[in-house]
């Protein structure tokens, strides 16, 4: 049997019903609120910061990709420009090689009121001396404003570390000189100079052996790169100076070169029994893979705890008129936050055996990560500057090279 009914309801009965409704809702809704303790948040208001971050991001990512041009070390920074390039959706263009012709290509650059390049990465020779002098560079204060940054509190010494005395090199890490090595730049052929040999050495006149005469391959000292940090660092030590430096640019007769290739090859295939300012980044590589090269002494040859590095692995620059202002600003300041720097120290360097690096942060409030035990500060050790890292030293770099381009028989170019 089926049964119908008719839903037509009164005037009456239609406002009793809805009253009715009303007042069940209404109990629902208390017996929510009380279940839950869901008492209406009040709206956080943004900070001027965070208004100014977001708004900035937002710039950025309409700029689009950030251009990083940079010496023969940039190579070992691509992984963290990559790491920026995933986490704002911008994507990086990195060009590295010699820092001499990198230099050599923005000059043409600006010349012709072409702008292309945002960040910098290359030696102080290539930023001190060909960039620097043509106004290709600028400083970088005016570019930081993220609160991690600016507070110096939370950095080396309480302080910003820059290079120079007009801040157009901003150097972020600085591992402490490693004690394996010589504290001199020295590298040399497993091959061709034997344990016993090393461990014979004790100072720096001890490398002046006539039996190795002509056995060297070094940088032009002439020309910057790794060859003008061994420069000045000897001219300032008290155990070497101009009379060591005769000695070892006259008397044991270098080869002489600008060309990283053959450099390594040389040292590596045994041509050489020794390397002398030398980039280092290439051959940690080359030391990994097995190649018969080394770096580790029994002890320093040069006593003394220095703080340095390299300014293309370890420190930046920033163009002038870069293209991408917005892109530039947010990678300086998210690089140099803690979330940055805590990557710099958390991410492998790709391609490379051992994961430990030695990119030891200048902030004091990161963890170590993967950055070698050894190249960290340490507390209570007083540490001083490596020679071309102290502002106070730029008028040595001129005075040196001029001496040492006279020595040599040639004015620096």
């Amino acid at each position: 049997m089926e049964y119908k009914r008719n839903w037509k309801l009164t005037r009456r009965e239609f406002f009793k019903l809805s009253r009715i409704l009303a007042c069940a809702l209404s109990l629902n809704t208390l017996a929510v609120i009380k279940v839950q303790g869901a008492e209406p948040e009040a709206t956080s208001t943004p900070t001027a910061f965070q208004v100014e971050w977001e708004a900035l991001i937002a710039a950025a990512q309409r700029e689009g990709r950030i251009v990083v041009a940079g010496g023969g070390g940039a190579g070992s920074s691509v992984h963290l420009f990559e790491h920026f390039g995933k986490k704002f959706g911008i994507r990086p263009v990195i060009s590295w090689g010699s820092g001499r012709e990198q230099a050599s290509r923005m000059l043409a650059e600006q010349a012709a009121r072409r702008y292309a390049v945002d960040i910098v990465l290359a030696g102080l020779t290539t930023l001190l001396q060909r960039l620097g002098p043509w106004n290709s560079l600028q400083p970088i204060p005016p570019f930081l404003f993220h609160p991690e940054v600016i507070d110096e509190s939370l950095w080396y010494e309480g302080k910003h570390k820059y290079v120079d005395k007009d801040k157009l090199i901003f150097l972020y890490a600085a591992p402490v000189t490693p004690p394996t090595g010589s504290g001199m730049a020295l590298w040399y052929n497993t091959n061709r100079v034997s344990q016993e040999e090393i461990n014979a050495l004790h100072g720096p006149r001890d490398i002046l052996n006539p039996k190795w005469k002509g056995q060297f391959v070094t940088n032009d000292p002439t020309l910057g790169g790794g060859g003008t940090g061994a420069l000045i660092a000897a001219w300032l030590h008290p155990d070497m100076g101009k009379d060591w430096l005769r000695a070892f640019w006259i008397g044991m007769e270098p080869f002489i070169t600008t060309n990283q290739r053959i450099m390594e090859d040389g040292l590596v295939r045994g041509r050489f029994a020794w390397g002398y300012a030398l980039g280092s980044n290439d051959l940690d590589d080359l030391s990994d893979k097995g190649a018969p090269v080394s770096e580790e002494f029994p002890r320093l040859l040069v006593k003394q705890h220095l703080l340095g590095g390299s300014a293309t692995s370890h420190g930046f620059a920033v163009a002038r008129n870069v293209p991408h202002p917005n892109v530039t600003k947010l990678w300086i300041n998210w690089f140099l936050s803690r979330e940055g720097q805590t990557i710099l120290h958390k991410l492998p360097q790709p391609g490379v055996k051992d994961p430990i690096h030695s990119r030891f942060s200048l902030r004091n409030d990161i963890p170590p990560g993967l950055t070698d035990p050894d190249r960290r500060r340490q507390p209570g050790v007083q540490y001083e500057w490596r020679p071309d890292f102290n502002p106070e030293y730029q008028d040595v770099r001129w005075e040196s090279q001029k001496w040492i381009g006279k020595l040599l028989g040639r004015g620096r170019r």
